[in-house]
């Protein structure tokens, strides 16, 4: 098949840090950072192809990653610089939305990754660059408890991308 371009959204800044999925129903869901808003941003589509107009969800977003779990609910990851923590966040049936703390104690640019098992579990491997870089992972299982934040491997002095995935036995 060819590829069809869209414009999402546009801005008198910049747009960072994007990221995608697809429900079960092939709708795309989209994050991305807008730095003239300085908002983290969400579009998606609708069954008939169009997109939703981008919706300000937080006040921070770099380093992001988005995942849709098989009851269709978006799931997210972002580095919070103001409290300079990694979040999480997911939308609820009616559209809002809701944060959780993942781990306090990161500095600035925490690449992550998220990732939804077919439990409905998030987990989300991340960088922790305090004392050391650090690939960490962290998982909510899908009666909603986190478990602690655990070290997985010190990278050394060398900052790392990550990225995370599950298979289908969870």
């Amino acid at each position: 098949g060819s590829w069809k371009k869209k414009t999402v959204a546009s801005t008198q800044g910049a747009i960072n840090d994007t990221s995608i999925a697809v429900d079960s129903s092939y709708n795309v869901h989209i994050i991305y950072y807008d730095s003239y808003s300085d908002s983290l941003m969400y579009a998606t589509t609708a069954p008939d192809g169009t997109w939703s107009d981008p919706l300000p969800l937080y006040n921070s977003g770099w380093y992001n990653s988005i995942a849709v779990d098989s009851l269709d609910n978006v799931h997210i990851s972002y580095y919070d610089w103001n409290s300079q923590s990694l979040m999480y966040a997911t939308n609820a049936p009616d559209g809002t939305w809701s944060s959780h703390q993942v781990d306090d104690s990161v500095s600035e640019e925490t690449d992550n990754s998220i990732a939804v098992d077919l439990s409905n579990n998030v987990h989300i491997s991340y960088v922790n660059d305090v004392n050391g870089n650090k690939l960490m992972y962290a998982k909510k299982t899908s009666n909603g408890a986190w478990t602690q934040p655990s070290q997985l491997f010190s990278t050394g002095s060398a900052k790392t991308d990550n990225s995370i995935a599950v298979d289908s036995s969870n």
